[in-house]
């Protein structure tokens, strides 16, 4: 994959739109390089619990279309259990023996 996210580039996810740089999709990449002996550390890496790892950030070409769904595909997960979770505390307070019987 294209690290480049330049204005040619295409979205990755659809592959149809011109991918914006605004909408790119930022991964931090961790690779454990050894264990924090509380020496200096140089540039990109951090200590996670006690152990070193090396940072390297990648960035996928996204369109805004597609950054606009992904960020709102969240609630098309959480909608319909939520929505059943509230019917359920509703009737059981509307009929004390709706759920429990």
């Amino acid at each position: 994959m294209d690290n480049d996210n330049s204005n040619n580039s295409l979205c990755y996810y659809c592959g149809r739109e011109i991918a914006d740089p605004n909408s790119a999709y930022k991964k931090a990449l961790y690779k454990k390089i050894g264990w924090d002996t509380g020496s200096g550390f140089k540039k990109g890496e951090v200590s996670i619990g006690g152990i070193r790892y090396k940072v390297n950030e990648i960035s996928v070409p996204r369109c805004k279309k597609c950054k606009k769904t992904q960020a709102n595909g969240c609630w098309l997960i959480w909608l319909p259990p939520l929505l059943f979770s509230i019917a359920i505390i509703v009737l059981n307070f509307k009929d004390k023996n709706w759920i429990w019987c």
